[in-house]
């Protein structure tokens, strides 16, 4: 008897310690969801939750959902996040919408966490940092427009044999699920457009980006993500406009990467860059630097300027800076060979080449990358060597962005410029509908046209028209079912207008 006493007392202090060793990694997050209801853009009566994700997730899933058990809109929950003391958790909170659909925190860097080794409760924040009820959601357009001679000719864009050009942005989900993100070419130009239909605050800022679809056969070297943009006056983050919750906004007309044709420097020019940085802040991190035992490596973050050096993006662990005389300013030189652009966006890290502690930035704002130019002696005249002002460890963004030596914007001879418009596709009517709707389009002549139906994910569900038509006015009816003849499910869907190889596409709610 005494001995069985012992062996459960023993596995009682077994699985006490076993699950005090389980709590010192869990967290409470916290996050006040109110100005996000208020706004309508977070609806938990209609299904939506927000959930957290981050370094210790894989940055997905919905396990790690909060809720809101007192009604106080502070939306709580409490996960184990493994790690160890000392450890730094990254993290964002995310609508996760009813109709699958996500809406992250993307006014702002990763939110961080030192581990302490111990349970802890996190501050409650505001969803966003955002503590101002915007006015109501509009719906409006906007013409996006960006022009890519400079990356054709570099041989980085390649339209003929399969590259295409998109615009990806809050407006819609960062993704192209439907095709709504692919934008049109003016005939004769190296210019793309897409009037592209957005819901938002008017007076708010949208954030986009352009992104290059590379056909895998063009560039089978290419990885995917390298299509996404890293605007050099933008220190590599989102670009911004100010929406204006119109039917007729007219963006500027871009330079894709912000890089003019005066900017490229030519095959044949080689240039010797020299970084320095100052090290002395990277000593007071939670990871500090130590000088004893850590390299201090430079890290290209242009996907694209790397391929013209021959180099894949990331910590280049052959570009490594030296301190020479000891005095914490470390340098580094290379050489640039053209041909390619002068803008570099990099950043500094430290650490060793098999585990690198630390790498400034991050992050989707202004800044979230360093970005500096070759300064030229002319249009596309560059000097044999160039030292760079010298940076200082900087952890947080923004880092240093410097202004451009040459415009990056474009000016347009016309006031209102026009684009090729051959077809119009009109709002539906009625719209919410309920059982069926009407979708009007006009064509400036007789061609070949198709309407197709998709849910919010992507999914085709009926294709209504494909067909010849004739120059005019042209109506189709859509009776809420699929190509299978069944009742699709309330919800928000979009209809899509291609013609000549040309879409537009719109949004419209089903409600039974």
């Amino acid at each position: 008897m005494k001995h069985s006493v012992i062996v459960l007392l023993v596995a009682f202090l077994l699985m006490f310690s076993f699950s005090a060793l389980q709590a010192q990694n869990e967290l409470t997050f916290q996050v006040n969801m109110s100005v996000k209801m208020l706004e309508q853009v977070f609806k938990p009566a209609e299904g939506d939750t927000v959930v957290v994700r981050g370094s210790f997730n894989g940055w997905a899933g919905n396990a790690q959902f909060l809720t809101d058990d007192d009604a106080d809109s502070i939306y709580v929950g409490t996960f184990d996040v493994g790690g160890n003391a000392g450890d730094v958790i990254k993290y964002k909170f995310v609508i996760h919408k009813a109709d699958g659909t996500d809406m992250w925190e993307d006014n702002i860097s990763d939110r961080e966490f030192t581990l302490t080794g111990n349970p802890a409760t996190l501050d409650v924040v505001y969803f966003d940092n955002d503590t101002h009820v915007d006015p109501p959601v509009v719906s409006g357009n906007i013409l996006f427009q960006v022009e890519t001679s400079v990356f054709k000719d570099l041989g980085l864009f390649d339209r003929v044999n399969g590259d295409s050009m998109q615009v990806r942005g809050g407006f819609n989900g960062w993704s192209d699920p439907i095709g709504n993100s692919r934008m049109d070419r003016v005939p004769g130009t190296e210019t793309y457009f897409l009037n592209a239909i957005v819901e938002g605050n008017p007076g708010g800022t949208q954030y986009y980006k352009y992104f290059m679809d590379f056909d895998t056969t063009a560039h089978p070297d290419f990885e995917d993500w390298w299509g996404w943009e890293v605007p050099l006056t933008m220190g590599g983050g989102n670009r911004e406009i100010i929406f204006e919750g119109t039917t007729d906004q007219v963006g500027p007309l871009e330079l894709s990467q912000d890089v003019p044709a005066e900017g490229v420097i030519p095959s044949g020019t080689t240039v010797t860059v020299t970084f320095n940085v100052d090290m002395r802040p990277a000593t007071q991190t939670s990871n500090p630097f130590d000088p004893a035992t850590d390299s201090v490596f430079f890290v290209i973050q242009d996907p694209l300027w790397a391929v013209t050096q021959g180099r894949v993006p990331g910590t280049q662990m052959d570009l490594y800076y030296t301190d020479v005389d000891g005095d914490s300013v470390y340098t580094l030189t290379f050489d640039v060979t053209g041909p390619t652009y002068y803008g570099i966006l990099y950043a500094v890290a430290y650490g060793t080449s098999g585990n690198i502690k630390m790498t400034e930035g991050g992050g989707f704002g202004y800044g979230r990358f360093r970005a500096r130019y070759i300064q030229p002696d002319g249009a596309n005249s560059f000097p044999a060597e160039y030292t760079f002002p010298t940076d200082t460890w900087t952890q947080d963004p923004p880092l240093d962005v410097e202004t451009p030596p040459f415009p990056v914007g474009i000016e347009d001879e016309s006031p209102n410029p026009t684009y090729p418009t051959s077809f119009t596709l009109y709002q539906n009517y009625p719209n919410p509908f309920n059982p069926e709707t009407n979708i009007v389009f006009s064509v400036s002549q007789n061609t070949h046209a198709k309407v197709e139906i998709f849910t919010i994910l992507g999914q085709k569900v009926r294709t209504v028209f494909d067909g010849k038509v004739t120059v005019g006015s042209h109506t189709v009816k859509w009776d809420g079912r699929d190509d299978y003849g069944r009742a699709v499910a309330s919800g928000i869907y979009f209809y899509k207008l291609s013609v000549n190889n040309q879409t537009q596409t719109r949004k419209m709610i089903l409600m039974r």
